[in-house]
């Protein structure tokens, strides 16, 4: 049974501005967090993009991912109302992200070198669910987008020097962020080897680094 990912009465929300452009930072964004997250990360997960051959994940790093068919939350339209975007739900689903590293000289790289960046339709959300005020999500200058439009997969990490820091969110137990992912270039802040393993054999979910994740698009492109 789904649980009721109900919101906390009276949420209290900053809003900053980046680039001119809104974001949104809401703390005890659930009322029951624990109860969501352990029913979240007992469901199986899987790879992303695992086919493609040239791709490190599952070799030197695990990028998972889960999708629970729904139906539609009122925690969605909550969020349709506050970014004036559409929920870009081609599927009512509940998606998850759950990333971890092979402790080795490539992922050593996080102390020099960003994650891999992307961007997105439109507006992304994200709850974090672990205790950990370090490694939350980074937004980035477009300007070396079109020298970045790899596999996110083959070779993630990116020399810092070649990426223009623009803000990051901290991360913290049952915080929801709200950017513009169209606008931003993003990606995971791997700021310390927290999420570093021996070896990527099974393990409880509080290993990896997990988020539940929102996708929002401008109306033109939701038809």
């Amino acid at each position: 049974m789904i649980p009721l990912f109900e919101l906390n009465t009276n949420l209290d929300i900053t809003t900053i501005i980046i680039d001119g452009s809104p974001a949104y930072i809401i703390d005890n964004f659930y009322k029951e967090p624990e109860k969501i997250a352990d029913w979240l990360f007992s469901k199986e997960s899987f790879l992303q993009k695992f086919s493609d051959s040239a791709s490190r994940n599952g070799k030197d790093f695990q990028d998972k991912r889960i999708e629970i068919p729904s139906q539609k939350l009122p925690v969605f339209e909550f969020l349709e109302m506050l970014c004036g975007q559409q929920w870009d739900g081609k599927q009512e689903e509940i998606i998850t992200n759950q990333c971890r590293f092979l402790r080795n000289s490539y992922n050593n790289k996080y102390k020099s070198h960003y994650w891999w960046m992307h961007r997105d339709l439109g507006y992304n959300g994200l709850v974090y669910f672990n205790d950990d005020t370090v490694n939350g999500t980074n937004l980035y200058n477009n300007d070396a987008w079109s020298l970045y439009k790899t596999d996110e997969h083959d070779d993630p990490w990116i020399p810092k020097d070649n990426l223009k820091l623009i803000y990051t969110f901290k991360p913290q137990f049952n915080r929801f962020v709200f950017f513009d992912g169209a606008k931003f270039a993003h990606g995971m802040a791997i700021n310390d080897d927290r999420y570093h393993c021996d070896n990527l054999n099974n393990a409880h979910w509080t290993t990896y680094r997990v988020n539940q994740v929102f996708f929002y698009r401008p109306q033109e492109l939701s038809s």
